[in-house]
Order: structure tokens, then sequence, then C-alpha cells
């Protein structure tokens, strides 16, 4: 396994000098800018993290409301109306919760409210091509959402949303023109839905894509996996990620493109020339 410089500072951990007290994880604006900084490491995860790892600030606006579109996830309804309204007010952070040996619930833990379905099966023409599939709820049973193949394999790995599939080179692409590696997703031809994620720390980073002398784009959504390497006997905290309330509109493709993403960043540098797609 090669574990990259950031992935090693991530396993090991923040110097103890920079601990913060639980009132430390909401985001303040800056009194001088007004501006509002990502979350940090303890702001998704609620560990330990470095002041030199927060980003540059990005401004958010409130009064956008989230969508409903996929407001018929599994729970109560008071749950489900407790979790929109939360989410007009600030971002929520969501956990992946392991549910069977081939499947996962993003859940909005504090109603105990699943809100997808993610589960993974084997190709069984192509034993090394796995296919994802995601859906609303906590079950099989519920609302499609979308899917995705990658593998060792000749097939060209694809993405299916909407019924619509794509070849996955089509919709995901790595910028090669910034010092930051960011990772551009686009779906429609609706600049407003395409989607920029960076990958130069431990917590990944979601921005509406920017347009060339357009200010910052707002900030979208923030992904935290889990550590690659064991911590010493530590519990590993669960994967997470939270959405801003300009991220709800878009939740659908900030959760495909996280998976798809991660599906990419974790197959192992050696088998990329066997890839069906370019890393």
């Amino acid at each position: 396994m090669i574990v990259t410089e950031s992935e090693f500072e991530y396993n090991q951990g923040p110097p103890e000098e920079a601990q913060q007290n639980e009132s430390a994880q909401s985001v303040q604006p800056s009194p001088s800018t007004g501006m509002l900084e990502p979350p940090s490491y303890i702001d998704v995860i609620g560990t330990r993290s470095s002041a030199s790892r927060r980003h540059p600030g990005h401004s958010r606006d409130r009064s956008q409301a989230p969508s409903t579109s996929h407001a018929s996830a599994g729970g109560a309804s008071g749950s489900a109306q407790d979790h929109w309204n939360s989410a007009a007010q600030g971002p929520i952070t969501y956990k992946f919760v392991t549910q069977s040996f081939n499947s996962m619930l993003l859940k909005y833990e504090p109603a105990d409210l699943p809100l997808y379905h993610i589960s993974t099966y084997m190709n069984c023409f192509i034993p090394s091509s796995y296919i994802t599939v995601i859906r609303r709820g906590d079950s099989e049973a519920g609302d499609f959402v979308g899917q995705f193949e990658m593998g060792i394999s000749v097939k060209k790995s694809t993405i299916m949303i909407g019924g619509k599939e794509k070849v996955t080179d089509a919709v995901l692409s790595k910028n090669q023109h910034k010092a930051v590696r960011t990772w551009l997703w686009r779906w429609h031809n609706d600049e407003n839905t395409h989607l920029s994620w960076t990958y130069d720390s431990p917590v990944k980073y979601c921005y509406r894509r920017a347009k060339p002398g357009s200010p910052e784009p707002p900030l979208l959504a923030s992904y935290t996996p889990p550590p690659l390497v064991p911590r010493d006997g530590r519990p590993s905290p669960a994967p997470s990620l939270k959405v801003y309330p300009d991220g709800q509109p878009l939740f659908d493709h900030i959760l495909v493109s996280a998976l798809v993403i991660e599906r990419k960043r974790l197959t192992p540098s050696s088998a990329g020339p066997l890839m069906s797609w370019s890393v």
C-alpha cells in the first residue's frame, strides 16, 4: 500500500497544542471580512485539528432552502421535517454506517434518519468489476438514485443517473491546470450543477465549479474518509459527509461524485494501467 504524505499526517493526528474544545466546532464568521471558513477536521468528525489545515474563507448563502426532492427517504415524517428545517439553517453532518457485508447507509444520526442506501455487487460476467447502487431510504426497495461500475475490465467504467448511462471519463475529470488536485464533475450542461472537489487535504471539499472571472464559488459539502492505516489500536472514526445549505439541492450529485472519486482514489496506483478509466 502506498501512503501519501497527507494520509500519513492524517493518521498520525495533529499536534497536542492544536486541541480545541467543543465550542470551537462551530464555524464563525471573521470579524474583518464577514467570510466563513470551510469546516476543519474538528468540524466534521469532532476530533483534534491543526489550524494550519484550514482553507481560505468562502461565503455561504444561508437563505437558500434545501431541495425536497429526496424527502421521501425512510424514517418518520417528523424526523424528516426536522432534518430539512435544520438544513435551511446551516450545514448538516451525515455518517456512513455499515449495514451488511455489501451495503451501508448514509444517515442523519440525530434523528436516526437513513437518507440513502448504498450497496455493491460483483458483475457476474466480469468478476473483477463491481457495481455500486445508490437508492433512497434504508433498503434496496428505495427509489433508484444512480449507480456506477468500475473494475479491471475491457468494459468502460460507466455512471448511470436518471435513466441515462455515461462513460465515467466524460463526467469526471482531473484538473491539471492548478497547483491543487481538483476533480471536476459535470453531468448536465447547466454550469450551475457542475461540481469541483479539492483533494489536497485529509478533508475533501466540494464547491460549485468556478466560472472564469466570477467570485469564489460557495462551499457545498465536505467529505472526511476513514484513515487508510491502523491508528495504534484506536477505533477509526466513521466516514462522514457534511452538506451545506447551498449543497442540499445537489445532494444526489454530491454523494454519487464523492463515491466515484473515492473508488478512484483508493484503487492502487500499480493497477492503474489495467483499469479501463484514466487516473
